[in-house]
C-alpha cells in the first residue's frame, strides 16, 4: 500500500490567492498581451513584404533588377542594347544581379525584423 506524501511543512502547493500570486498573474497577462501585439505586428510586417521592393544595379548600371521582400524577382532592365547580343556577359551579370538583389532582400527583411524586435524588446527583457 502506497503512502501519501505531503509537501514541506504540510503546505499546499496549489494556486494560492495571496498577494504575490495576483501580481504574477497581472504580469503574465501583460506579457501575454504584449506577445499578442507583437504577433499581430509581425504578421502585418510579413504581409507588407509583398509590397516592398529593393533594386540593385550590376555591370556599372547596365543591368538593373528589382525584387520584392518575398524573394520574387519583379523586373529586369537592360540599359545597354549591346549587352543583349553578348549572351555570356549578360548571363554572368544576370546571375550576379540575382544573387545581389536576393542578398539585399535578406538584409532589408532582417532590418525590418530588428526594428520590430526593438519596439517590443524593452518591454520584455530576456525574451528577444
Amino acid at each position: 500500500m502506497a503512502k501519501k506524501i505531503k509537501g514541506f511543512g504540510g503546505k499546499s502547493w496549489g494556486g494560492g490567492s495571496g498577494k504575490g500570486s495576483s501580481q504574477i498573474n497581472l504580469q503574465m497577462a501583460k506579457v501575454q498581451q504584449m506577445l499578442l501585439e507583437f504577433e499581430e505586428k509581425r504578421q502585418a510586417l510579413e504581409e507588407s513584404f509583398a509590397e516592398r521592393t529593393v533594386e540593385v544595379s550590376v555591370g556599372g548600371g547596365v543591368l538593373k533588377l528589382t525584387a520584392t521582400l518575398t524573394y520574387e524577382l519583379k523586373d529586369i532592365e537592360v540599359m545597354d542594347e549591346d549587352l543583349a547580343e553578348d549572351w555570356e556577359t549578360f548571363k554572368d551579370l544576370l546571375i550576379a544581379g540575382v544573387n545581389q538583389v536576393m542578398q539585399e532582400v535578406t538584409r532589408s527583411r532582417e532590418e525590418a525584423y530588428e526594428q520590430l524586435q526593438s519596439e517590443i524588446s524593452p518591454n520584455l527583457p530576456g525574451i528577444m
